[in-house]
């Protein structure tokens, strides 16, 4: 018991000491919450993402998709009928997180980038925009929304990045083989855990 009470304690008095960054020792993470965390001003590049972003969750075209990934249980896969835009939203970060993934990119400035799960290419987007790379592959189980990525990326400009279709199973080997290194990989696709932890 008294073993507990010392850890809950401690806890909180590090809470209440640790209140303001400028009690981080580690450098690395200061700088992260300076230059990430708690950067201002307008980025004009986000007004556009944004815009994308909010005209896509518009659009009201029914698809035929396939989810190989966490939507289809214990199956393999499985067939949905969906509108467009319910489709981006559902599969899509919320706001703060794609900023925060633009913020990241545009601070670490990662040459060599993969993505797990382009899904119509919002979050690509935000990762794409936010700095230079050498190679950017963006992986999605769906040929639809891969096709929808594809149209995303060509209203915003967003030239080399290259999406591979198919499941991560089958072709991630493949996909790792063109790389010499990766920078930053982004996990955003087929979320069970057993197929996160095989692919990391």
């Amino acid at each position: 018991m008294k073993h507990w009470w010392f850890i809950g304690s401690s806890y909180i008095h590090y809470l209440l000491k640790a209140k303001t960054k400028y009690v981080i020792h580690s450098p690395f993470v200061y700088e992260l919450i300076n230059n990430i965390l708690e950067k201002k001003g307008d980025i004009p590049d986000l007004a556009e993402l944004d815009k994308t972003r909010k005209d896509v969750f518009k659009r009201t075209t029914v698809l035929e998709t396939t989810d190989l990934g966490a939507g289809a249980g214990n199956r393999s896969y499985v067939t949905l009928y969906q509108p467009l835009g319910k489709i981006a939203r559902k599969r899509t970060l919320g706001k703060k997180y794609l900023y925060l993934l633009y913020r990241l990119t545009q601070y670490f400035q990662p040459k060599n980038i993969l993505e797990f799960g382009t899904s119509v290419g919002i979050s690509t987007s935000y990762i794409g925009k936010a700095g230079t790379f050498n190679k950017f592959v963006t992986m999605e189980g769906c040929a639809v929304l891969s096709a929808h990525a594809g149209e995303v990326f060509r209203k915003l400009k967003l030239s080399g990045v290259e999406i591979r279709t198919g499941s991560f199973d089958t072709m991630l080997e493949k996909v790792l083989d063109e790389f010499t290194q990766l920078d930053l990989v982004f996990f955003d696709g087929n979320h069970r855990k057993k197929h996160t932890i095989k692919y990391f």
